[in-house]
């Protein structure tokens, strides 16, 4: 059957299976895709599925030789490793029914709550380092506006000191007498 695992098809007596290409790898790149398919949160494992499919049709060296024949298996492995290989693969694959609300065997369930604890500590730190940095942040931008304020009143002080003529900015009050050497800057 042309396609990939979505197009295996039951008719009757006959099951269409797609082509599978398999070497020296094949083995670790279907655990690792059956193990990354277990820990998505898909109720379905279609990847799984298939390959229990494959593990529960080959059992001895002459049904991947029928396979091969077949070419439904193209590989240049040997038939014995071929089933070795899928034989060792039976107790690997899980597609039974899932205990509590998340997806694959116990181990990967227990798996996942411990990643999610860490998940939930990491996730405080980065909140806390976040509101540490804001704070921070908030801290020296204020510093720097009061700074530049201080900078501001300092100027005008000093200028209406050495121009004390100037009435627009260094303006006292009326009737407010500071004697001869002081100097106030006017809110007018």
């Amino acid at each position: 059957v042309e396609g990939g695992i979505s197009s295996i098809k039951f008719d009757e007596f006959i099951i269409y299976l797609p082509r599978i290409g398999l070497d020296v790898t094949s083995e670790m790149v279907i655990r690792n895709l059956v193990a990354y398919e277990s820990l998505t949160k898909s109720n379905c494992l279609i990847f799984a599925r298939s390959v229990k499919l494959m593990c529960a049709l080959i059992n001895t060296v002459e049904d991947v030789k029928l396979l091969v024949d077949r070419e439904i298996i193209e590989t240049k492995l040997s038939n014995e490793v071929v089933a070795q290989l899928f034989n060792g693969l039976r107790e690997s694959v899980d597609t039974g029914p899932r205990p509590g609300p998340g997806p694959g065997p116990a181990r990967v369930q227990k798996l996942e709550q411990e990643i999610k604890k860490v998940r939930v500590k990491f996730d405080r730190i980065q909140n806390l380092l976040g509101m540490m940095l804001e704070f921070a942040f908030s801290f020296i931008v204020l510093f720097f506006i009061a700074l530049l304020r201080d900078l501001v009143m300092l100027a005008v002080l000093v200028y209406c000191m050495n121009y004390p003529t100037t009435e627009l900015i260094c303006k006292q009050p009326e009737g407010w007498n500071y004697g001869s050497g002081n100097y106030s800057i006017s809110s007018m």
